[in-house]
């Protein structure tokens, strides 16, 4: 196995592709086939479309984790799969071509763009069909993880509740014809998010015979730490206003359900009452007033399990005051009172 450094040394060191290209950049000259020492000039560079097989994302390969190479010509296109690019040391550049204009890409780029800078351990998921480019002039090390569809979507499914209100936001921003976004995650806790990459890069370049499994079970780890950063979640600008708060505020109320308020969260988040509701609902399918009451019997049935609490205790300790209508609600959620329930268990 691979150590740390080791690894490490492998992601920084100059290859000779690269040596290549790092001179012709210092030169002026730009090369975008650097086994042929192709050069071409940036008005003939052209938008390309990758597909799994382009990576041999099929046939039970379920990723593909390259570093991205640098002194290359950044270079318009899309793909069919996810991309999870993350800048594992120094710095890098991204277009993204938005709305209409994403999937004719044009030099310079058209109005429907945005450009964002990215430092160390910041990561951007990139869904299908969004064209982009990415530019790296200098030593940094970019590391792209390419992801089968399908195994983004088993990974997320088999690590997060079905009813998981985050992921079902995520899921609409990375997949949704109407709404597909760009997700950029902010540096959090950057060494632990490191250091789940790094491992995940040395399982990948082991190449052990169950190397592919321990890879994606990895890979599930490192989604779920991405949610738990997701009030440090940024999504691409040309999304209505509304949607970036929406990870935000699904975890203020995840924080503070018992006794929030509608007027409360509206105030935290600079809404009326009638539109922070309407917001909400347009970006998660429900209103936070039966998002509130999910969380709150959702919370009561894990203490009928798992405490001795009285019902009128889990009542009180979920934010019900009123011990009849607590009883009243969690039948018409389980089919059956609080009590039944737990003698059911």
């Amino acid at each position: 196995m691979l150590t740390k450094q080791q690894a490490e040394i492998f992601l920084k060191k100059l290859d000779p592709m690269e040596r290549v290209l790092k001179y012709a950049y210092e030169h002026g000259e730009i090369i975008v086939d650097a086994s042929k020492a192709t050069h071409l000039s940036e008005e003939q560079i052209v938008h390309t479309h990758m597909t799994h097989l382009d990576y041999s994302l099929e046939n039970g390969k379920n990723l593909c984790i390259i570093r991205h190479n640098r002194y290359a010509p950044a270079q318009m296109h899309d793909h069919e799969f996810i991309e999870l690019s993350y800048v594992f040391s120094g710095k890098c550049h991204h277009d993204f071509l938005t709305g209409e204009e994403s999937n004719a890409a044009k030099t310079p780029l058209p109005e429907h763009s945005s450009s964002v800078d990215m430092s160390e351990g910041e990561l951007v998921i990139i869904p299908p069909g969004m064209a982009h480019q990415i530019a790296v002039y200098d030593e940094s090390v970019i590391i792209n993880i390419l992801v089968n569809r399908n195994t983004f979507q088993s990974v997320f499914l088999q690590n997060l509740p079905s009813g998981n209100l985050l992921y079902q936001f995520f899921w609409k921003m990375i997949f949704s014809e109407e709404e597909s976004s760009y997700l950029i995650f902010k540096k959090t806790d950057q060494s632990q998010l490191r250091d789940y990459i790094l491992q995940l890069v040395m399982e990948y370049l082991e190449d052990a015979p169950y190397g592919p499994q321990v890879c994606e079970h990895l890979l599930g780890i490192l989604f779920l730490k991405l949610m738990e950063s997701a009030k440090e979640t940024s999504l691409s600008p040309h999304l209505p206003k509304g949607a970036e708060q929406i990870a935000p505020m699904i975890l203020y109320i995840q924080k503070n359900y018992k006794q929030l308020t509608l007027e409360e969260l509206a105030s935290e988040f600079h809404y009326s009452r009638a539109n922070i509701n309407n917001v909400f609902k347009k970006y998660t399918g429900t209103t936070i007033r039966q998002y509130t009451k999910k969380l709150r019997l959702q919370k009561a049935e894990q203490l009928l399990q798992n405490t001795r609490f009285s019902v009128e205790e889990v009542a009180m300790e979920v934010g019900y005051n009123d011990i009849s209508y607590f009883i009243e609600q969690f039948k018409a959620h389980y089919g059956m009172t609080p009590l039944q329930y737990r003698k059911k268990q």
